[in-house]
């Protein structure tokens, strides 16, 4: 299996996210499940004035870190990140590896920030690795849980990597 920094450089950032219209301009961001930390040059360079990525692979972690040294960098488990506040969260490439609707819906309760960037895999995937390898729910049930236990979607994307969804959602109580 390739690893993930391999994935990470056969498609950019770029090209995942050139549809989304977001406001990046004076925020700062928290990446949950950050890999190498591609996200912090991007949001930077759109305006966001601070980037903390946080992975829980060592590996990732350490790569990011050389590649990324003006950014903040932590290794730790995605239900530990509350110690972080940031008034965006995202989360690209993560809630497919939560194996479980409730640590999905453990994930959603506590996101503290003001507004939240999520990418989901959809249970329409034709991809047989996805399938096998990946907790995948119909999109309609990731809006669900989304919209009951965050807030409102504010716009959606089709994602420029595989089978998925990028939401862009607004908390109910910031």
């Amino acid at each position: 299996m390739k690893d993930y920094i391999f994935y990470q450089d056969s498609w950019s950032i770029e090209d995942k996210l050139k549809n989304l219209k977001f406001d990046w301009k004076g925020k700062s961001v928290l990446d949950l499940g950050c890999n190498i930390g591609t996200l912090g040059k991007y949001v930077t360079s759109r305006g966001a004035i601070k980037y903390t990525g946080i992975d829980q692979r060592e590996r990732e972690i350490e790569e990011a870190k050389k590649r990324n040294p003006e950014f903040k960098f932590f290794t730790g488990d995605i239900f530990d990140y509350t110690y972080y506040n940031s008034d965006v969260l995202v989360a690209l490439s993560l809630f497919h590896h939560l194996k479980s609707e409730e640590n999905i819906i453990k994930v959603l309760s506590d996101f503290t920030s003001k507004e939240l960037i999520i990418e989901v895999p959809v249970q329409e995937s034709k991809n047989e690795a996805d399938l096998k390898r990946d907790f995948l729910l119909p999109e309609n049930r990731h809006r669900e849980l989304i919209e009951f236990y965050y807030g409102p979607i504010k716009e959606e994307l089709v994602s420029g990597w595989r089978n998925r969804k990028i939401f862009v959602c607004e908390a109910r109580y910031p």
